[in-house]
């Protein structure tokens, strides 16, 4: 228990104000993907997770961006530490080449 606490603080002390960041970088990828015809959201994100709408082709998006370099796993994309400004941006850019394409 005594290491389970230890990450609890660590994070509380360290990654709290960060954590804005993630909930920015999701809001900023639910906003541009809400002007796209053929990928849209569930809903517009209140923490760093955007949820994609089952209106989207979740398969089709995955291979596509896959073919970027872009790894998702689903519906739900969940923001961290480790997926900087540019990987936002680069996001971006391949839901708007995929919104061209399809």
């Amino acid at each position: 228990a005594g290491v389970i606490a230890a990450a609890g603080i660590y994070a509380l002390r360290n990654n709290v104000n960060r954590l804005q960041q993630d909930h920015d970088n999701a809001e900023l990828i639910a906003n541009s993907i809400s002007q796209l015809e053929h990928i849209s959201t569930a809903q517009q994100p209140h923490t760093n997770m955007v949820m994609i709408s089952n209106q989207t082709d979740i398969k089709q998006l995955k291979a596509f961006l896959a073919d970027r370099n872009i790894c998702i796993s689903g519906t739900r994309w969940v923001l961290h530490r480790d997926v900087s400004q540019a990987d936002v941006a680069a996001i971006i850019d391949a839901c708007e080449a995929y919104n061209s394409q399809a």
